[in-house]
């Protein structure tokens, strides 16, 4: 149906819309059938036409009549199908093509929606599909109402994810895959609407303690949204005062666990790049205090391995402290470092390695 919404958007406004009610009255049928493989195949043929449809280079946007019939069908797909994920996941591609079509007021019905179904059931799909309906509300409209509307529904949406992915470590550890896509919309966030993560009604604190214990996780997609995440704060920290205090509150812990990733314990040698963006963004942002955190844990000789030398610990905190520009240099530094604590030096692995690096 792609094709006849790109042919339906470029007709005649009122010719469209007598099509496209014939076609919704052969699609919203199938949405409400019981069998999921039914509507699946209608959510995916909705996507297509919305897809098409946003491609009308004049208004009014043909999406919005569409997606205000559909929606009453779509929350019923949603409270019925809330546990299948191929279903949900086909639900969140018509979001996310609707999205880019919507006004302010309609992205937040849908985003209402989205919300709903990842506090029933936190999926990786609803996040993805948040994503662009909350930068929708936060940086395409001037009213105040919206972005407390897109504050409010992170607010829950944070909730609706991390309560149940941190209730225990063995959580946290099974829910790497949801904490990723978290942490990449917070990405996005802290990039293009960092309002949003700066107002009072965001637990900042608690989101970047959770990063800080997400660097720690095997899964190296998950470790770097969460460097990544922690590093965008931390450099968004210089404008913003609440980004700040949350940063000089949690500066010692978080450059504790990065030398505790690169040092090796329970983090994989693929974890240790990643750290390069953090530590970058420490020293950016403020190289005295980062400066004294790194000395005072180095002066620990167990920490992060009995393999550093006093030499090795010298050499290298004036390293990482010193390349402030080139991550590049800084990333073959704490490779380098890793592989001394880790007891890999002279391997093979450690020349593979040293090839490897840019």
């Amino acid at each position: 149906l792609s094709l006849a919404g790109q042919l339906l958007a470029s007709w005649q406004l009122r010719l469209s819309e007598a099509w496209l009610s014939v076609v919704l009255d052969h699609l919203l049928p199938m949405l409400q059938a019981p069998a999921p493989p039914t509507v699946c195949q209608a959510l995916h043929e909705l996507a297509a036409l919305v897809s098409g449809l946003a491609g009308r280079e004049e208004p009014p946007s043909l999406v919005e009549p569409v997606l205000a019939r559909a929606l009453p069908v779509l929350s019923g797909v949603a409270a019925r199908h809330a546990h299948e994920e191929d279903t949900i996941e086909a639900l969140c591609e018509v979001a996310k093509r609707a999205a880019v079509s919507l006004s302010p007021a309609a992205g937040e019905q849908l985003l209402s929606l989205l919300v709903q179904l990842q506090e029933t059931c936190p999926q990786v799909s609803v996040l993805e599909a948040c994503r662009s309906l909350l930068l929708l509300l936060a940086v395409s409209s001037q009213e105040p109402c919206v972005a407390e509307a897109a504050v409010a529904a992170l607010s829950r949406i944070c909730n609706a994810t991390l309560l149940p992915a941190t209730a225990s470590m063995s959580s946290f550890r099974e829910n790497t895959a949801l904490l990723d896509a978290f942490f990449q919309l917070l990405v996005t966030l802290a990039r293009k609407a960092v309002a949003l993560l700066s107002s009072k009604s965001i637990n900042l604190a608690l989101l970047f303690n959770c990063a800080i214990a997400a660097i720690g996780l095997p899964e190296k997609g998950t470790v770097r949204a969460a460097a990544l995440f922690l590093a965008e704060v931390i450099q968004q920290s210089q404008q913003h005062a609440s980004l700040e205090q949350v940063v000089s509150a949690h500066r010692m812990m978080l450059v504790e666990r990065c030398l505790a990733v690169v040092g090796g314990g329970e983090s994989p040698r693929s974890a240790v790049e990643p750290m390069a963006d953090v530590v970058l963004a420490l020293t950016k942002q403020n190289l005295q205090a980062t400066g004294q955190c790194m000395t005072q844990l180095l002066m620990r000789s167990d920490f992060p391995s009995q393999r550093l030398t006093a030499e090795h610990r010298q050499r290298y905190m004036r390293l990482l402290l010193r390349e402030r520009s080139n991550k590049r240099l800084l990333k073959e530094a704490l490779v380098e470092m890793s592989l001394i604590c880790r007891g890999l030096v002279g391997t093979e692995y450690a020349a593979q390695t040293a090839q490897r690096l840019p």
